[in-house]
């Protein structure tokens, strides 16, 4: 059989044996995840030792998110969407999110993506809109006034 190239491996079988396939970088952008956790559903001890910095990490995703959602549309109201989630609603979704974690691995590593990836999404929002800015304070730059050209 020819030599597959390289790219994206077949999830069947090749010629009877098993396919490898590579491992996915975990989390987003391939940050957070643990691979220790990998592959784990979540204990009640880990729920109850989750359950706090899940709760923090939740908040802080809807204020950065409205944050995020505030510099991309630039309405001046600045309507809250996501931050004004109170402590109950945000409760609801912990619970769920645990509940989960307890039934299945990916839902567990989910979990552990969202506490682990609180300091990057941090960063992520702190950086973008300065990246705008910087992008539309360079586009205010002078045009060059064009030359004549000479004919010889």
């Amino acid at each position: 059989m020819a030599k597959r190239p390289v790219g994206r491996p077949r999830k069947e079988a090749l010629e009877g044996e098993q396919a490898e396939l590579p491992k996915e970088k975990r989390g987003w952008f391939g940050l957070g995840g643990s691979s220790k956790k990998e592959g784990k559903v979540l204990s009640d001890k880990e729920v109850e030792r989750l359950r706090e910095p899940l709760r923090s990490a939740l908040r802080d995703d809807a204020t950065y998110g409205d944050q995020a959602l505030w510099e991309y549309s630039k309405d001046p109201t600045k309507p809250q969407i996501w931050s004004n989630l109170d402590d109950e609603e945000i409760g609801l979704y912990v619970e769920m999110f645990l509940r989960r974690g307890q039934r299945s691995p990916q839902a567990a590593e989910f979990v552990y993506n969202v506490i682990d990836g609180a300091d990057y999404f941090s960063i992520f929002v702190i950086t973008i809109p300065r990246i705008i800015q910087s992008i539309e304070q360079a586009r205010k730059r002078p045009k060059k006034p064009k030359r004549e050209r000479k004919l010889a």
